[in-house]
Formats: structure tokens, C-alpha cells, sequence
């Protein structure tokens, strides 16, 4: 299965099933990029020095989805700045509530309501990589495999791609999409992927 935290995480996954039935282990789309230093470099402590730089400019959601150990939910990064506004506009309302009248107080006490409810919900919802997350990630890292090859896409004629995308435009049924799917699955793995 795929998953990372940050924007492709939780209620963003989006994973592709690649076997159906009840002999093959269920296998999902994982996207990775992987960097190394070139063993034959006549600079290693420059390349080395280049790959610290580029380790320390990553999101922090994806040192989490690199270090099992790492466990501290992270905030979204707009979360204190959005915070802050939304306090400060029910801040005025309130004043507001106390110079209104009373034709305006109903309305004004509903906004109130409402707003303070926007605010539960954005403090429950704007993590980066909320402890949920983090547990379910963890639970399910032994499902994560490396696929070798992007095979939705990577070919030119017959793969994936092309039998979802003759679905959708009615060449095929959704049984033929789900064999084709699963012979190009078959394949792959008797190939070593």
C-alpha cells in the first residue's frame, strides 16, 4: 500500500489496487525516489555534504515516513496564523454581541456558535501528521513494498493505464479491466518486481 503523511496522507490516499484475488498478497501503488552517492565520485565528502543539505531542506512529513522512530504529531503549517485570525474575528463578534441590540444578539450569538465550531473543527483537522496518522502509518509499514517500476504508466501499450483508461471510455468491462490488471500484477511478479 502507499501512503505518506502532509498532503497525500490520510483522507488523500488515493491506493490502487493491483491483485483481486484470494492467492495474490494485495499490493499498492507507493511512489519513491531514492538518492545515492556515485561509489566512484572523487569529491564523496562534497556529495556527502550535498546529500546532508538536501536531507535537512525535506518536509518534516517525509522524515517521518523515512524514521519509524519519529512519533510527535505535526501541526499544519498555517495552523497558528489561521488560529490566530479566527480568534481574533470571534473576538469581535463578541464585542460586537455585547454593543448590539436585541434584534441583532440572536444572529449575532448563532455566528458565535457557529464560528467557534469552525475553530473545534480546524484545530481537529490541520495537522501535517496527526497521531492517528502516525499510528496507522506505523501499523501498516510491513505492507509497504518497492515496486521497481511506476507500472501504471510505464509502458506505452497495454498496461494499466491504457485498460482504466479503455474502461472509462466503454472499450471494455470492468471484469476485463480487473483481469488485465491482474495479469500485468502476475506478470511483474514473476518478472521480480
Amino acid at each position: 500500500m502507499g501512503a505518506t503523511f502532509g498532503s497525500f496522507y490520510g483522507t488523500s490516499v488515493t491506493p490502487v489496487i493491483m491483485a483481486l484475488d484470494a492467492q495474490t498478497e494485495p499490493v499498492f501503488a507507493l511512489s519513491t525516489t531514492v538518492a545515492f552517492i556515485n561509489p566512484f565520485t572523487q569529491h564523496p565528502d562534497e556529495a556527502l555534504a550535498f546529500m546532508e543539505e538536501i536531507a535537512d531542506a525535506m518536509p518534516q512529513t517525509t522524515l517521518y515516513s523515512l524514521n519509524p522512530n519519529l512519533s510527535e504529531p505535526i501541526r499544519s503549517s498555517w495552523y497558528e496564523s489561521n488560529l490566530k485570525e479566527m480568534n481574533e474575528y470571534l473576538d469581535q463578534l463578541k464585542s460586537q454581541l455585547e454593543r448590539a441590540d436585541e434584534a441583532d444578539k440572536q444572529m449575532l450569538e448563532e455566528e458565535i456558535v457557529d464560528y467557534e465550531g469552525y475553530i473545534q473543527d480546524m484545530d481537529a483537522n490541520a495537522w501535517d501528521a496527526s497521531a492517528e496518522q502516525i499510528a496507522w502509518y506505523r501499523e501498516n509499514a510491513e505492507a509497504l513494498r518497492l515496486q521497481g517500476v511506476q507500472w501504471l504508466y510505464s509502458e506505452n501499450g497495454g498496461d494499466a493505464y491504457n485498460l482504466v483508461w479503455q474502461y472509462i471510455n466503454g472499450e471494455v468491462d470492468l471484469n476485463a479491466m480487473l483481469s488485465g490488471i491482474d495479469k500485468k500484477l502476475q506478470m511483474m511478479m514473476m518478472e521480480g518486481y
